[in-house]
């Protein structure tokens, strides 16, 4: 039998695992800050479109110091919060969405939803996500897909998992979305941005959907091609916030990472800047 006539061995359902992700022929690699963002973080910061002044800022208007407290001081708010009371959704959700509002994420063409409901098609069913927090622009189009870590759905939730499979209903919804509303053609490829939230620390990840893998999903048939997901976990001092057995207690741990977050935030605002290079994306 070859690949493109071999179908996916797995129901239908929300809590996608590593399972529904090797169903799906699909890979998620880890890689360096340079390869992630296109430069070493510095490098960008040191531009004239920094993307420390970018956002609700005016291009060469630093952000006033007592931003970039506020902001850390949320960072630091979330972290402990998932600490003292175990992540309550409702509780942890609100905070990542004033921490996307504080990053500059919202603007007069986009908004901050929370606990977003998603329709996946997924081996010719209809399988309903919902996914923490997201931004949307005007078209109802989703932009960018951020998830906790601290689910209360299973023991078994995979949020890693859950964010690809988000990722590809929002493919899906926006899609639609262009050819009925816009008079668009539907996308044939598609990189998502997309965040997942261990408390306040981030471990960032760049979607590449395609028509590909859509109609692989959509029909329960194992996709020819790999798609290949870049993660970029941040190096910070304080390491073991990472596995969730501390926090970000040094002011410093939370500047440096703001940091990734300012500059993750370039994926959103220029969408374009989230393309991965072609011999990333396939194998």
């Amino acid at each position: 039998m070859s690949n493109n006539e071999r179908h996916v061995n797995t129901p239908p359902q929300a809590d996608w695992t590593s399972r529904e992700l090797t169903a799906n022929n699909i890979d998620i690699r880890d890689t360096d800050e340079a390869e992630f963002f296109g430069a070493p973080l510095a490098v960008l910061e040191a531009g004239n479109d920094s993307l420390e002044k970018r956002g609700i800022h005016k291009p060469g208007e630093d952000v006033p110091e007592s931003e970039s407290d506020t902001t850390v001081a949320l960072l630091q708010r979330l972290d402990s919060t998932v600490r003292s009371i175990g992540g309550e959704d409702v509780v942890m959700d609100s905070l990542a969405a004033d921490l996307l509002l504080a990053l500059g994420c919202e603007t007069d063409d986009t908004v901050v939803r929370t606990r977003e409901r998603l329709w996946l098609t997924m081996c010719g069913q209809q399988v309903a996500l919902t996914v923490d927090v997201c931004l949307v622009d005007a078209n109802s189009e989703i932009l960018l897909l951020v998830q906790g870590s601290a689910l209360t759905r299973s023991a078994t939730s995979d949020p890693e998992a859950h964010v690809v499979a988000c990722a590809i209903a929002a493919f899906q919804l926006n899609s639609r979305k262009r050819e009925r509303e816009s008079s668009e053609e539907a996308l044939y490829i598609w990189c998502v941005p997309a965040i997942v939230m261990i408390g306040a620390f981030p471990v960032f990840y760049k979607i590449k959907v395609t028509k590909d893998l859509d109609l692989g999903v959509r029909i329960g048939r194992y996709p020819i091609r790999t798609t290949v997901v870049q993660r970029y976990t941040p190096d910070v001092p304080s390491r073991d916030i990472v596995q969730g057995e501390g926090g970000m207690k040094l002011l410093e741990d939370g500047k440096i990472v703001l940091r990734w977050y300012r500059a993750f935030r370039r994926f959103v605002l220029q969408p374009s800047a989230c393309a991965i290079q072609p011999g990333v994306l396939a194998k």
